[in-house]
């Protein structure tokens, strides 16, 4: 078993490598000092291998612990400040820490996300190509998996619940056991539906169902709950309304030990199964990867077929074309030919952010119609002073909403990648005027949530009686505002300076990923703000302004060398 571990790294270790000489050798000035006998040198290749393995682990490592912050302690952060202290009826974070994780990772994550469906081409190379033996090949990668996931969250569970939150670190232990248990109870009932129903059964019409509404209900009890408790206590006035303490579950005696009993019935399920090269055969072979390959491909033709006909009757009916020449011609067919890609998120977001603002203008009109003036007064100046915070909240959330990701990547795939083999559409006069023209797209496709958000918090204003508070208000809607042409800017400039995207339908770059990292650690480092700075939206419209002027520089400059096929 550790004989195939250490050929598995070495093959693992071996592509990284090569590919990190290959990066090395394309930055300017310094690429060229690069020898390509580097790929030989089989001594640097083992010293390099050393610190692959060491970034591997840290890498694994910072990928959860980033999860973990992201997904379990800033839902239960951004659930706990809704309210002061003293009006809050669900006091303690670390109870709510317990409850989302118990969703999200014992219900959520143990049965949705397994190993044995996370094949990709390494899988082929070793299993398809190799000849390795398929049942070690999956034991060991579904132990050695799971193993690291439960040590590196029962250390951060341990820091986070014993040393911050004073809890009993008895409890978190048995807490984690029954996290443990759940791991292979998962893997176990995956390899079940494989031979049930084959994977990925995602695809299947009626398991695929049940798929999405048992993630739907998972996530909505993991981070609705709350407020749903909330409007229960608060707008209907129900007393007795308590966050429920999931502890009292997990740490039960009986729970724990059906827990490890499943657990290692389903421990011997996984070690005794003998359709591993069935399994290698539907998820790892040849077939399989050329599936992979040709969704690429459907990525880039996506919705080709269905709109050419439509568009080229368009042409004759509709103005939309008219007046246009070069490259507003190209871009505006472009945008016309694949508008779902970009309507159908443009319009859930709108759709969503309607739903939260409706939802708390009803909200808001149900309880001042309940109340007393007293306290509805009271219930407005808390909520009017937690918007400071709503702003904070609003640079990581639009962060993680933005579509400049997404529509930078159908970009390439549907229409850069055939254009880049010419040397006319790398210039910097073609790159400045294609970018303009793409931005501005970007921008109207923010539009419509931005409205909703903005008339939403107008109206919640005039509601609860701040409207003399202008000052708060615009900059409340300037963050909006600002924010979403920030992120936009910043995906489209990143794309052009960077283009990280490759025709394998992967993402490379070092540069790429390092501003993507520092743009995270950035928006997330807002949410750590306890005390707003008085000119905030100052200082958002001044980032913005600069990189946008920046990132405009920038592209005219680097974009020409840079903004070509990998």
């Amino acid at each position: 078993m550790f004989e195939l571990m250490y050929q598995q790294m070495q093959i693992a270790f071996a592509e990284r490598i090569n590919k990190f000489i290959y990066t090395v050798r394309r930055i300017p000035v310094i690429g060229k000092c690069i020898p390509e006998e580097l790929y030989a040198r089989v001594s640097l290749k083992r010293v390099l291998a050393v610190l692959a393995a060491i970034r591997s682990v840290l890498g694994d490592m910072i990928n959860k612990l980033l999860y973990f912050l992201a997904a379990i302690c800033l839902g239960a952060t951004v659930v706990y400040i809704f309210l002061d202290d003293g009006k809050n009826a669900f006091t303690g974070q670390s109870i709510m820490l317990f409850w989302i994780f118990f969703f999200m990772n014992f219900l959520l994550g143990s049965f949705v996300n397994s190993n044995i469906c996370a094949c990709d081409e390494k899988d082929y190379l070793l299993v398809g190509l190799l000849r390795i033996d398929a049942k070690k090949y999956f034991l060991l990668k579904i132990f050695k998996s799971q193993i690291t996931q439960i040590i590196y969250y029962t250390v951060f569970m341990s820091v986070a619940q014993h040393i911050i939150f004073d809890e009993s670190l008895m409890t978190v232990f048995l807490y984690m056991l029954g996290f443990a248990a759940f791991r292979f109870i998962g893997e176990a009932v995956r390899l079940f539906l494989n031979d049930r129903f084959g994977m990925p059964f995602t695809d299947k019409k009626l398991p695929g169902i049940f798929y999405n509404i048992y993630t739907v209900v998972m996530f909505f009890v993991a981070y609705g709950t709350f407020y749903l408790l909330i409007f229960l206590k608060y707008v209907l006035d129900i007393d007795g309304i308590v966050y429920p303490d999931i502890r009292i579950v997990a740490t039960n005696p009986v729970f724990l030990i059906l827990s490890v009993v499943l657990a290692v019935l389903s421990i011997r399920y996984i070690v005794n199964y003998q359709n591993y090269p069935l399994v290698a055969k539907r998820l790892a072979g040849f077939n399989t990867v050329m599936e992979q390959k040709a969704a690429v491909d459907a990525l880039v033709k996506v919705n080709q077929n269905v709109e050419a006909d439509d568009l080229s009757k368009k042409e004759t009916g509709q103005k939309i074309f008219e007046e246009k020449e070069g490259y507003e011609y190209l871009n505006a067919i472009f945008f016309e030919r694949h508008k779902k890609i970009f309507s159908r998120p443009r319009k859930l977001k709108t759709v969503i952010s309607f739903i939260i603002m409706a939802a708390s203008i009803v909200g808001l009109i149900v309880f001042k119609a309940g109340s007393t003036a007293k306290e509805f007064n009271s219930f407005a100046n808390d909520m009017w002073n937690a918007m400071d915070r709503v702003m904070t909240i609003f640079v990581f959330l639009m962060y993680c909403i933005t579509s400049g990701r997404s529509i930078t990547r159908a970009l390439f795939y549907n229409c850069d990648h055939s254009l880049m083999k010419y040397g006319y559409y790398r210039r910097p006069d073609a790159i400045l005027k294609n970018f303009r023209i793409r931005l501005r797209f970007m921008l109207k496709g923010e539009l419509p949530m931005v409205v909703v958000l903005c008339v939403g918090f107008v109206i919640d204003t005039i509601i609860i009686g701040k409207a003399d508070q202008w000052v708060k208000l615009l900059s409340i809607i300037a963050c909006i505002v600002l924010l979403s042409i920030f992120y936009s800017v910043v995906y489209l400039c990143m794309y052009y300076i960077f283009q990280p995207y490759t025709e394998g339908g992967k993402e490379t770059g070092v540069g790429y990923s390092v501003c993507k990292g520092v743009i995270y650690v950035a928006s997330y480092s807002c949410l750590q703000i306890d005390t707003l700075p008085q000119y905030f939206a100052a200082i958002i419209m001044v980032i913005t302004v600069v990189g946008l002027v920046a990132g405009y520089v920038l592209a005219y400059f680097m974009a020409p060398k840079r903004f070509v096929l990998k």
